[in-house]
């Protein structure tokens, strides 16, 4: 019985991760600012991870909107990015704007 709750559990991630990216803009868009900010301040994402206390793949899963990151994760790459959360959210939102 536990094999098939794994089973029906890993199907759903692998379903979820294979979404388009289309159905997850805001998202995306957050990813995009993360990506903006960090090039703007010069660092890598291996950085940025070590930084955020988050390791660097996942940095790069947020930068393709490929993770919802939680808001102490948000916070600590904002952090990381010299940047507060709000700004780093309202940079995302204005990207997000500017594709309607």
């Amino acid at each position: 019985m536990a094999a098939a709750i794994v089973s029906v559990q890993h199907r759903q991630r692998h379903r979820l991760a294979f979404r388009s990216r289309d159905e997850f803009p805001l998202r995306v868009a957050f990813g995009e600012a993360v990506r903006r900010r960090r090039e703007e301040i010069g660092i890598s994402q291996e950085e940025l991870g070590y930084r955020a206390e988050r390791h660097r793949n996942y940095a790069g899963k947020i930068e393709r909107g490929a993770s919802s990151p939680t808001l102490n994760t948000i916070a600590a790459v904002a952090s990381a990015l010299e940047i507060s959360a709000s700004e780093l959210i309202a940079r995302a939102e204005q990207l997000l704007s500017e594709r309607r």
